[in-house]
């Protein structure tokens, strides 16, 4: 299965989180809030959690349990551009 079949299926993010196939990880800096699957050759499926506000455990980090929606933004390799 794929990484957008296997977000689409998934029940909520740390189901995804659950795979280390597609090395699913948040970013960071200019990026901060969004998430990333790895894709074929380098690429990343980028999304964000269309909660919002975005549901937070007691200690600060995402509650992945409760992202059950997301809003992807695009298809990239960010390391060398669209």
């Amino acid at each position: 299965m794929g990484g957008l079949k296997f977000l689409d299926k998934a029940p909520n993010l740390s189901n995804v989180y659950g795979s280390s196939r597609f090395g699913l990880h948040q970013l960071q800096g200019a990026r901060k809030g969004q998430f990333a699957l790895k894709l074929l050759d380098g690429k990343r499926l980028v999304f964000i959690p269309k909660s919002v506000p975005v549901p937070l455990k007691d200690d600060g980090g995402i509650e992945e349990k409760k992202i059950t929606e997301v809003t992807i933004l695009e298809i990239v390799n960010y390391h060398r551009g669209k």
